[in-house]
């Protein structure tokens, strides 16, 4: 099936006339026609109407709305789906005006719709002629969304004290975390899991954590919000109760308090291909001996360094890039948390 044009290039002509009615002028279609008899053959006229559309055009049905003095209407509705020209005369009109005539149409798919309107004027005895375009505009298929989000600060794990860090099978360690929010309306839940060994309370921020086989057991904490979250793990030590030896720990130190990454902040957080965003991150221990690496990467871009706390990061790619920081204090524990830069 032909594709309707768009635009001036579908024109609907209409050539309007008034002529004097001769023979058997009578009462013409809809509402408004006038009497019958030689008075108003000399005082009325016919309106001829000539529809061309330009090749390639489909028009499905047109329909047309004539109004005038005295409260005068008439409406139809003509199938031109067959005709890429048609000749039709409405019936008689009382001399006079204006006249005014509104016309419609829309293509056979649907996707097209035309509209256009036009005077004229009938004098009995003459012919008049008006030319009545039709603006036609291609139904739009294509909308927008609006998107009403809000901002949540994801929890963040300060710290986890082990004591003692090493123990032996069937004994315990008591596991204390620390954790914060930085929206106040946050409830924070905690769930503990470990590779071996049991949990007393796997869900609140202090648990006793006891030995069920030798060796190192990995214990992880995962805080959330609801929404987003944070995560650490930390090694236990199980020793075999055979074993001979004693375990002696350091008071002096705090084991088991990982390093933790405090916020990353992006200036500016949104930039160009080609251009660069500094980011700056703070980072704390509880550890005043230890010395805290930093490790960054992106799945695209460049970094001016990789091992600095503040670097620049520049995009090589359109879209939302996420970048992650890694932070370790070499003891085997550290921290990790991702900020997105959006490259345009």
């Amino acid at each position: 099936m032909p594709k309707p044009r768009l635009g001036h290039a579908i024109v609907l002509g209409l050539a309007v006339g008034a002529v004097a009615a001769a023979g058997c002028a009578r009462g013409g279609l809809g509402s408004g026609s006038p009497g019958d008899g030689p008075a108003a053959e000399e005082t009325s006229g016919k309106v001829s109407m000539q529809l061309t559309v330009d090749p390639g055009v489909v028009l499905d049905a047109l329909s047309y709305t004539i109004t005038g003095p005295n409260a005068f209407s008439r409406s139809r509705t003509i199938d031109v789906s067959r005709a890429s020209g048609l000749l039709f005369t409405e019936g008689v009109l009382p001399a006079g005006g204006p006249y005014t005539i509104s016309i419609t149409a829309t293509s056979v798919d649907g996707t097209v719709s035309c509209a256009g309107m036009g005077t004229f004027t009938i004098v009995a005895g003459a012919t008049v002629g008006v030319s009545v375009p039709l603006q036609c505009h291609k139904a739009k298929t294509k909308g927008s969304v609006v998107v009403d989000g809000s901002i949540d600060v994801c929890p963040n794990i300060d710290g986890i004290d082990t004591n003692p860090q090493e123990t032996t099978v069937g004994y315990s360690v008591l596991l204390t975390s620390l954790a914060s929010d930085a929206d106040p309306g946050n409830t924070i839940t905690y769930s503990w899991t470990a590779t071996s060994g049991t949990l007393e309370s796997p869900s609140a921020p202090a648990t006793h954590f006891t030995c069920t086989a030798a060796g190192t057991v990995l214990v992880t904490l995962d805080v959330t919000d609801g929404i987003c979250g944070d995560q650490l793990t930390l090694p236990v030590v199980c020793d075999n109760p055979l074993d001979s030896g004693s375990v002696q720990v350091d008071a002096g130190v705090l084991p088991g308090i990982c390093p933790s990454i405090d916020g990353i902040e992006a200036n500016p957080q949104e930039t160009t291909v080609g251009h660069s965003v500094l980011l700056s991150a703070s980072a704390s221990s509880f550890d005043p001996g230890a010395t805290i690496t930093y490790a960054w990467s992106a799945p695209s871009g460049t970094f001016d360094t990789l091992t600095a706390a503040d670097v620049h990061f520049t995009c090589t790619t359109r879209g939302l890039v996420t970048v992650t920081l890694t932070i370790a204090d070499g003891s085997g524990c550290g921290d990790s948390l991702p900020i997105d830069v959006q490259c345009d």
